[in-house]
Parts: structure tokens; C-alpha cells; sequence
């Protein structure tokens, strides 16, 4: 944009912005013209800077009563210095900015916006951005698409574009002293007639227009093209007093001419004098809204939304360093170095992903996409927000950080962006309309990431097993929470078990059972020694099946929502149906009878008695427990206190001694026989998880103590 200060300044400025028009840095409203405070020649280099970087404490101040919050990126250091250490007081930076001649009297031409557009002024200025710093960026997204369509023009060797020499590129000046924010691109300007089309008539969008008149042509050339709806420049209205602005189309007979509105609902139209080719646009701030005259509030704000610009831009005669959009770029053409760069900043630390992940789709939309997975999980105990890190933007301009909507909440530990010419926006550009498209874009995503993981599974066990100990909670937190991918995340999932001592998946599982093995089976232990130790891992150890171990309730819960795999039903080996067979002396029906009668009148909590066969030595068990979902969740309903235990059915083995030589207890010595049954249904609850507290075992086994005392006594 300025190409040469000292003459270009004047007449080149051209900001030509039409309302997202793309036409011009017409996104925004800016101050007039702007001056550059010099700070006194009696300070030494050293205060000089101190004057400058205590600009931080004014923005600091200022934002403190704003009612929009301003979010800070990490990049900003407060340096505060006081008035003794700086020398004398710190003046306001401040350039000049001068603007072309006009012509005014019979050239002047007093104009009404269309019927609602006072209205819808109105709603711009006041209701329709939720962020006032936004107008900076619909301003630039305006110049960026006044420049592309200028380099458009230029590839047409039957068009002749005024100035071709000028560079394409961006300028913006402040002007804190006069409340000033200027911005002006060398793109492709506007006529009379695109001015009262673009400007004066709200919701007229050039660049929505162009973007269909290369698609009539057979170009495709669109993605660079960022304005839709025509309503950005208008935001410039919510923090100016006054706007102005000077453009000159690129048709080299056209005039320059002069924009003029104070955004009450009529505007003055005047040809102006050295207006070089581009638009121009100068906004005279609100006093309360000032700061958007200081370089470091406008230069967070550019870095925020506009980092990845594809045009430079300068910020007070000084580039304002910008990143590549590297996500647009064949994963081939992307250095390890960019990767970790882009990484970086997206993650907002240092580090290095663990995964990289990008994905590009023409059809049936329009989406690129680059997806990075940390190699620690810094969201260990869920304090971390729930949305997903992914930035959201349409072509290179940031549309929302950390959006919703466009992955499923748990897969909020992936950092990364979108960018997508087809996603649907709100007429403020600020959010992401609720609708089909961006549910569809959704499942593409999150399909092609599950399928990336799959392939990871397959191909470096080593590296997924690192990634999946950092983030299996999350791929759980998806089958509980995402019906609709419980299957994929089942391939994801990897578990140790009894007869391995390796990770495996579902897949493998079944894919080693044996021939008589129907079900797939698990067990939730808190390691492999207590859950091979499980008098209900017996039978199915005897028969040699494999058995899953799960760390918690989680684990369960997840394998209980999947319910099968490959046909397969998967169940919890405290419910598992399988016998051990074995001859020998046993109980009969009558003597179990006996039993059931004893066991229910002697022992709290004790509802009933059955005979198993599921057991090798162990003498009873309880039937059918509470899951260690229902034992958590009872757990944190209780907050903290132990849990009672409830009324149980327990299960005996009629062939074990213990039990054989307790029925004959009965008969010869029942109060013995009653402190022996209390122990077995004890020891029962404890094998089913269902005491917590072992204190109130301890009377009970002073009973025992006792007796065997007594019985070294006789």
C-alpha cells in the first residue's frame, strides 16, 4: 500500500474497501488522519524505548473498562517502568497521514444509504459483532480481497491495471495522539459507481459478486477471495466517529474520488486528486475506543486474525512478521521445522507433536486441515476447556479459535486448524452457523482422524502405545458421549490381559480365541496379580481364555456400551457362564437346604444361597455383583464415606471341603458354625469389591482368633 511515504503516501493510500466487498480495506471503521508523536530528541536511546514499551500499560489500563473483553496472546510483556525512570512523560505515537486533494462544491455529491440501511447500520455498529477488535480484521480480509483481485487483473494480459508497478500489499497507520486508524491496500480500487453499489448499498457484497463471475468463467481460482456477505466495512462504524475513504479503481481512466460518513444514514461523495490505485480508509475513533490508535493493541489484534494473510502488511511503516498457512500446502512441501514452528504457536508452548495429521478434500467440500497430537496429555484431570484447540478459519482469515463445532468434544486434545471456502457463515463472520454442512464437515473430520489412528495402531505399535496411555480417556469419553463412532473408536482401543504381556486390540483378541470360546471376556483390576487372584477368573482359567484387564469404571463402561465386537458379546467374568467340571463328594440337595436356611438366619445382609460350579477353590462368591460403574458412582454418592453393604445372594461350591465340613458344623456346633459362615460370606464380599472399609471386619475376626484359642485350650 504505501509504496513511496513521501509522495505515494498521499496519493497512493487507496483503500478501497468495499463491505467485505473485497474491494478494499473497507472492513472497518478508522480514524481519520494520523500523526506520528515524536518522542523528545532529549531522551536517550534507552529512555526512548522505555517511553515506547510503556504503551502496554496504557492498553492495560484502557481494557480494564472496556465492556468487550480483549483477550491477551502470551507474546505480550508488560514492561512497567515509572515517570522517574522514563525521564519525563511518555508521548503518544503518532504519524503523519496526509490525504489526497478533494474537490469539493459542484463536484460534491450528497447521497441517502438505501431505505434500511440507517437501520442496519445501527445493528452493525452496536449488536451484530460481539468483539469491537473484529473490525480490524474485516478491514483486512476487505484489502486482502482488493489485492487478489487485482493480481487477478494483472494475469489478463487484455486488461491494463493502473500503477502496475505498485506493490500489493496492506498498510495501516495510527495516529494515537488524533484517534486516528488509517489502513489502505494497493489492490483494485473502486469506481463512482462501485462505490454508491458497494458502500451505499448495505449487504451488496463485490467480492460475493466476483467470486461468481470467475466461477460463470470456468476459473476456480476463488479460495483467495475472503468477503461473503458485504457487511464488514460497516463495522468500522462501531468505534469512528468518522470515516472516510479515498479509492482509484485500477481502470486507468477512472478517477480517484472520496468516501465521506459519519454513519447516520446519508454520505458525501467527492472526486479527489492523487489518489493512487487501491482504497483508502480513515477513521476518526471514539474517545472510547482509542485505543485501537496504538500500535501494540493492533498489533495483537492483526497477529490474532490475521496471521496468515497471504498479502504483507505494515503496521506504522514496520512489517508485522506473519506465518504461512502451511495447511494449504501438500503435506510433501511441509519441512519437520514448519511443523513444529506452526506447532508451536497453535499450542501457544514449546514441544513437538507426537502425531501430524492433515487432510485435504475438494469434494464434496472444500476442506483443509492440519491436526497435531501432543506427546503428553497436559488435560490429566479435566481442567482443561472443552472445546476442541482447533482454530476455525476461511480462507487464511481466523473465523473462531478453539471452535465447537467443527470436532467432537472429546477430541478436544487435538491442536491444530481448518480452513474451509464452503463453511457456512453468520453474518458477522464470527461464528459458525448450526447447520447440515458443518455437522457433515464434522463427521469428515473426525472419520478421517479415527481412520488415522487405526492406521497408527497397525504400523507402530510402539509409538501408539505412548499416545494411547497419554489419551485412551478421551476415546472412551467418545463411545459414552458419540454413539455414532462407537464402532471405529473399538478398533482404537488396546488392552493388557491375562494371557499376554503385550497390548492388544479387540481384533487380535478374537482373532486368537479358541475354538470353544464365544464371548470375549474382562476383568477390572487394578493389576494383573489381583485379577488373576479373582475366584471368578477360576473357570475361565481352567478353560485357558484369554481375559482383558481394565484399569477402572471407565474402562467398563466403555467395553459395556460397545456390548459386542465381531458378533462377539463382551461380558465381565462375574457374570460368565462357564462350569468347571469334576467328580467327587459334594452336597446334596437336602444338605444344601440346610445351608440356604443357616446362612439366611445367621448371617446380615445374606438373602440367599445357590450352588455354583464356576469355582476351583475358592468356597463361595457372590452372584452377580455391582458392576465397578455402579460401585463408583455409588461411591461418589455417598462423598467419601464408606458404602454399606447390601443384601447379596451368595454362591457355593457343594464340592469344597470348607463347604462340606460347615454343614457338618451345623449339626455339632452351631455357634462355631455361625462365626465360620460370617467369614465365607465375608470373604465374598471383599473377592466382589463390595467392602471398602476393612474395619468392619475386625470384630469378626477376633472371632476367629477366639476360637482358635479355645480349641488350643481342650
Amino acid at each position: 500500500m504505501f509504496r513511496n511515504f513521501s509522495s505515494r503516501l498521499q496519493s497512493s493510500k487507496s483503500v478501497v474497501q468495499s463491505l467485505r466487498t473485497g474491494n478494499g480495506a473497507m472492513g472497518v471503521s478508522s480514524p481519520l488522519v494520523l500523526h506520528q508523536a515524536k518522542i523528545s530528541s532529549s531522551l536517550t536511546p534507552i529512555q526512548q524505548q522505555l517511553a515506547v514499551s510503556s504503551f502496554v500499560r496504557s492498553f492495560h489500563s484502557l481494557s480494564m473498562h472496556r465492556s468487550e473483553k480483549v483477550e491477551k496472546t502470551p507474546q505480550e510483556d508488560d514492561i512497567i517502568m515509572d515517570d522517574e525512570e522514563m525521564g519525563q512523560e511518555k508521548k503518544a505515537e503518532s504519524i503523519t497521514i496526509e490525504e489526497p486533494k478533494v474537490k469539493k462544491g459542484e463536484a460534491r455529491e450528497h447521497l441517502q444509504f438505501q431505505a434500511e440501511t440507517k437501520q442496519l447500520l445501527d445493528i452493525v455498529a452496536t449488536a451484530l459483532y460481539t468483539d469491537k477488535d473484529v473490525f480490524i480484521r474485516e478491514l483486512i480480509s476487505n484489502a486482502s480481497d482488493a489485492l487478489e483481485k487485482c493480481r487477478q487483473a494483472q494475469l489478463q494480459s487484455e486488461v491494463k491495471v493502473d500503477q502496475g508497478d505498485l506493490p500489493l500489499q496492506i498498510k495501516i497507520t495510527l495516529d494515537e495522539k488524533r484517534k486516528i486508524f488509517c489502513i489502505e491496500d494497493t489492490g483494485i480500487g473502486m469506481t463512482k459507481e462501485e462505490l454508491i453499489e458497494n458502500i451505499g448499498t448495505i449487504a451488496k457484497s463485490g467480492s460475493k459478486a466476483f467470486i461468481q463471475k470467475l466461477k460463470d468463467s470456468g476459473s476456480s481460482d476463488t479460495a483467495n477471495i475472503i468477503g461473503q456477505f458485504g457487511v464488514g466495512f460497516y463495522s468500522s462504524f462501531m468505534v469512528s466517529e468518522n470515516v472516510k475513504i479515498y479509492t482509484k479503481s485500477f481502470d486507468p481512466d477512472s478517477p480517484g474520488y472520496c468516501w465521506e460518513s459519519h454513519g447516520s444514514g446519508s454520505y458525501n461523495i467527492y472526486e479527489a486528486e492523487g489518489v493512487t490505485r487501491g482504497t483508502k480508509i480513515i477513521m476518526n475513533l471514539k474517545d472510547r475506543d482509542k485505543e485501537f490508535s496504538m500500535r501494540d493493541t493492533v498489533e495483537r489484534i492483526i497477529k490474532k486474525y490475521s496471521n496468515f494473510v497471504q498479502y504483507p502488511i505494515y503496521l506504522n511503516n514496520s512489517k508485522v512478521s506473519t506465518l504461512d498457512a502451511i495447511w494449504l500446502r501438500k503435506p510433501q512441501d511441509i519441512t519437520p521445522d514448519e511443523h513444529k514452528r506452526f506447532y508451536q504457536y497453535i499450542n501457544r508452548s514449546g514441544g513437538e507433536p507426537l502425531y501430524t495429521i492433515q487432510f485435504t478434500a475438494d469434494v464434496p467440500l472444500n476442506i483443509h486441515s492440519l491436526f497435531y497430537i501432543p506427546s503428553e496429555n497436559s488435560d490429566m484431570f479435566g481442567s482443561e476447556s472443552s472445546a476442541p484447540d482447533i482454530n476455525v478459519y476461511s480462507k487464511k482469515v481466523l473465523i473462531k479459535a478453539k471452535h465447537r463445532e467443527v470436532l467432537p468434544e472429546w477430541l478436544r486434545f487435538l491442536k491444530g486448524a481448518v480452513d474451509s471456502e464452503d463453511l457456512p457463515l453468520n453474518i458477522s463472520r464470527e461464528s459458525l452457523q448450526n447447520s447440515p454442512l458443518v455437522r457433515r464437515i464434522n463427521a469428515i473430520l473426525t472419520r478421517k482422524v479415527l481412520q488415522f489412528f487405526k492406521e497408527q495402531l497397525k504400523e507402530d505399535r510402539e509409538k501408539y502405545v505412548k499416545f494411547y496411555n497419554n489419551f485412551h480417556g478421551f476415546l472412551k469419553e467418545g463411545i459414552l458421549r458419540d454413539y455414532l463412532y462407537k464402532d471405529e473408536i473399538a478398533d482404537l482401543l488396546i488392552f493388557q490381559s491375562t494371557n499376554s504381556e503385550k497390548y492388544i486390540s479387540l481384533k487380535e483378541y478374537v482373532e486368537q480365541m479358541k475354538s470353544d470360546q464365544k464371548e470375549i471376556y474382562f476383568v477390572v483390576a487394578p493389576s494383573k496379580q489381583l485379577a488373576v487372584g479373582s475366584p471368578y477368573y477360576e473357570a475361565i482359567s481352567n478353560k485357558g481364555f484369554d481375559v482383558l484387564l481394565l484399569q477402572d469404571a471407565r474402562d467398563e463402561a466403555a467395553l459395556t456400551t460397545i456390548m459386542s465386537y465381531d458378533d462377539k458379546e463382551i461380558k465381565s467374568i462375574e457374570s460368565a457362564d462357564i462350569e468347571i467340571d469334576s467328580d467327587g463328594t459334594a452336597l446334596n440337595e437336602g444338605q444344601v437346604e440346610d445351608l440356604v436356611r443357616f446362612f439366611k438366619s445367621t448371617v446380615d445382609n445374606c438373602q440367599g444361597l445357590e450352588t455354583t460350579r464356576k469355582l476351583s477353590g475358592t468356597p463361595a462368591i457372590i452372584k452377580n455383583p455391582d458392576t465397578s460403574i455402579t460401585r463408583h458412582m455409588k461411591r461418589i454418592a455417598s462423598k467419601g464415606q464408606p458404602l454399606d453393604v447390601t443384601p447379596q445372594t451368595i454362591q457355593v461350591d457343594p464340592r469344597n471341603p470348607l463347604i462340606i465340613s460347615l454343614h457338618k458344623m451345623i449339626g455339632e456346633n452351631p455357634d462355631k458354625a455361625e462365626v465360620v459362615a460370617n467369614q465365607i460370606f465375608d470373604h465374598a464380599l471383599i473377592s466382589a469389591g463390595l467392602i471398602d472399609d476393612a474395619r468392619y471386619l475386625l470384630p469378626k475376626l477376633r472371632e476367629v482368633l477366639q476360637l482358635i484359642v479355645n480349641e488350643e485350650k481342650k
